[in-house]
């Protein structure tokens, strides 16, 4: 019935809901609740557990390739890299890795590995090294137990042809890959890798991500800058618990009776 606007007596009261609706939002509500925390939980697995990395690095030339007549040595215990045979008044290629020290490196933080020394001289053609990999050796203290740890990055040598114009017959290094896995997991079940490119150059060169450019005849030495990339474990979407089912039950119960 509508009020009458002309009774005085007659007192407005809100509607309510039917206590069926009430019902269905408080069962809505409740399993929503807990298929949020049960994906939540899920979630937090993927929190990596290793905080901080410690240690050292060491580099290895290896795996040189080339033409036929190609001219090479790797010396200095892996640590230097020589190629082609020098044309008159120049000398060969040249590169030397020196690795360094690294102390409380956080996960998915850049940090300063080493660095990459190239002299590069003018060689016969036939007798260029077109690529290397250089192995980095990792040494740890911390996280304690964690063994040495190998990744290898192939370095493409390219050999420009010289025009006179001394940027452009800078010869490039070329970063072939610029990620490598690391062989360890956390407790978490988190993988690690090692992403890796060129940092600040000093001397007659310059430098992109994944590029080294050293002008002919001339040296430089470029940073090589990583950071541990984390990657965690494939989590599948979780399967209704126990206690998710009881509820579940229980609500469908309460919605029953009181229908």
């Amino acid at each position: 019935m509508k009020p009458n606007p002309s009774s005085p007596n007659q007192t407005l009261r809100p509607a309510i809901a039917p206590k069926s609706r009430l019902t269905r939002n408080a069962v809505k509500a409740s399993l929503l609740l807990a298929w949020i925390t049960a994906v939540g939980t899920a979630s937090a697995q993927a929190t990596p557990t290793t905080s901080a990395f410690t240690g050292s690095v060491q580099g290895e030339f290896q795996n040189p390739a080339g033409p036929s007549g190609m001219v090479s040595s790797i010396y200095d215990g892996g640590s230097s890299f020589m190629w082609g045979t020098a044309d008159e008044h120049s000398h060969p290629s040249k590169l030397e890795f020196n690795g360094f020290d690294f102390n409380e490196i956080s996960p998915e933080t850049y940090f300063t590995l080493g660095d990459l020394y190239y002299k590069n001289g003018t060689i016969i053609a036939g007798t260029e090294a077109e690529s290397v990999d250089l192995m980095l050796e990792f040494s740890f203290v911390n996280p304690a137990g964690l063994p040495d740890q190998n990744t290898v990055f192939t370095q493409i040598l390219t050999n420009t042809t010289n025009t006179g114009d001394p940027y452009a017959d800078a010869d490039i290094i070329v970063l072939g890959n610029t990620s490598a896995p690391l062989n360890f997991q956390d407790a978490m079940g988190n993988s690690y890798s090692l992403q890796l490119g060129f940092g600040t150059v000093s001397g007659d060169g310059f430098s992109s991500i994944d590029q080294f450019h050293v002008k002919e005849g001339k040296s430089a030495t470029a940073h090589l800058v990583g950071k541990f990339t984390v990657t965690p474990p494939v989590v599948p979407v979780p399967e209704p618990s126990g206690a998710l089912l009881v509820l579940t039950a229980g609500a469908l119960c309460i919605f029953r009776r009181r229908r």
